[in-house]
Order: structure tokens, then C-alpha cells, then sequence
């Protein structure tokens, strides 16, 4: 599997990459979070490319459509998607049930490929031998209720709503509008 896809390199689609949670995997191994923690570490760390992530789909979608991805589509995707589903006003309930509906699709195959593609990365990182790789396993392929569902808790929390928590990381309501213009049913 390779960790930089190039499938869209010259079929003339606008490819944005926007990093979200960079850093070294060796740090993250030394510890693995969970997948509520990630999500934590995601809004402290990340909280304008996730703003900047939303502007990209309100472009994108003013004139066709977006493509949202990540490894396994649902941690960085899922809280990007989340957060715009939050924009549209849909509900929490539908939001959380759209995103836990993730794990049962990371199953089977897939999985088998990211557990070997896990092992070999892990191989390369020194003193490896002591990740608990059960937990590894759990953090790329879970979907839990209250990852979402701690995520929003944070944000209104600090900033009172999603809308106020992406404007104020760069977001314009412009962006948010034509979200709205472009994606919702009249």
C-alpha cells in the first residue's frame, strides 16, 4: 500500500492535500491512543487545517464534487465529515450513526491488508517490540459512538458550537453558506 496515492495525479481532478495530526507514528506507538484521544489531539493540534479541510469541500463543491480521504476514512475524514455534516445541520444522531457504521467497513480484507501493512511499519520503528498492537489494531479500524460524540462535547465546550469553532479557525461564513447552497435540498 503506498502511503502517498497518486491515482488522481493527471486525471484533472484539483487535488488539496491538507495534513491533519502530522507528527512521527513512533511518537503516537509510544503510546496509542485512543480513538477518542486521537480525535482530542486532532481539534488541539489541527483545528485550522480541519477549517481548512471544510473550505476545500466548499470549493470543490460550487463546481462538482469532493473526494474526501484519508488511510482508512474515518478518523481525519470522519471528523472533517462530521464537522460539515454538523455545518448542514444534521443531527448528532444521524451524524454518530453514519460514522460507527465505518468499523463494520474496515473489516475483512481491508483489514488484513492494514494489519500487515501495520507490522511491517512497526518493524522499522526501534524498540517496537512493546506496542500493543492489539490496540493498534483497535485504533485503525475503530469507530466508536463516543469518539464523535466527545469530539463535539470538546468543541462546544470551548467554542460553543461547531460553527463558532471553524470560524474561528479560519473558516469564512461565505464557505459555510455556500456549503449550504450547494449540498442542502430547497
Amino acid at each position: 500500500m503506498e502511503s502517498q496515492p497518486r491515482y488522481f495525479k493527471d486525471a484533472g481532478f484539483n487535488v488539496v492535500k491538507i495534513p491533519i495530526l502530522s507528527g512521527s507514528i513512533k511518537s503516537m506507538m509510544a503510546n496509542v491512543p485512543t480513538v477518542s484521544d486521537l480525535y482530542q489531539s486532532m481539534i488541539a493540534s489541527s483545528p485550522t487545517e480541519l477549517a481548512q479541510s471544510i473550505a476545500a469541500i466548499a470549493t470543490a463543491t460550487q463546481s462538482g464534487a469532493a473526494l474526501v480521504h484519508c488511510t482508512a476514512g474515518k478518523d481525519r475524514t470522519g471528523v472533517v465529515i462530521a464537522l460539515t455534516q454538523a455545518l448542514l445541520g444534521v443531527s448528532d444522531d444521524d451524524i454518530v450513526a453514519n460514522y460507527v457504521q465505518t468499523q463494520a467497513n474496515l473489516q475483512g480484507a481491508w483489514l488484513a491488508k492494514m494489519e500487515a501493512n501495520m507490522k511491517d511499519m512497526m518493524a522499522k520503528v526501534p524498540d517496537s517490540g512493546s506496542i500493543d498492537m492489539a490496540a493498534v489494531a483497535a485504533l485503525a479500524t475503530g469507530s466508536p459512538a463516543d469518539a464523535i460524540q466527545d469530539a463535539f462535547a470538546t468543541i462546544r465546550k470551548e467554542h460553543g458550537t461547531v460553527e463558532a469553532f471553524v470560524l474561528s479557525n479560519g473558516l469564512t461564513q461565505e464557505e459555510i453558506d455556500s456549503l449550504k447552497d450547494t449540498l442542502l435540498v430547497k
